[in-house]
């Protein structure tokens, strides 16, 4: 349910769950792929592709897009 907060309260670029049985669960840790966001220094591979900011990631770009308007 709070999948897409995970990443925020564990401050990671990215969280992934996979169950392993019944209700049990894993932790693995790896480095981020992508590159550094300039504004909220998590990694993402979305950073390079805006045309506006292209030092920024996905949520980045919206929040200074809607903080520009």
């Amino acid at each position: 349910k709070y999948e897409t907060e995970l990443p925020s309260l564990f401050i990671v670029s990215r969280v992934e769950l996979e169950p392993i049985s019944g209700d049990e669960f894993g932790v693995e840790v790896s480095s981020a792929l992508g590159e550094k966001c300039t504004r909220c220094w998590n990694f993402s591979s979305y950073v390079g592709q805006s045309a506006v900011y292209p030092d920024f990631c996905k949520r980045c770009e919206e929040v200074v897009v809607r903080m520009r308007s």
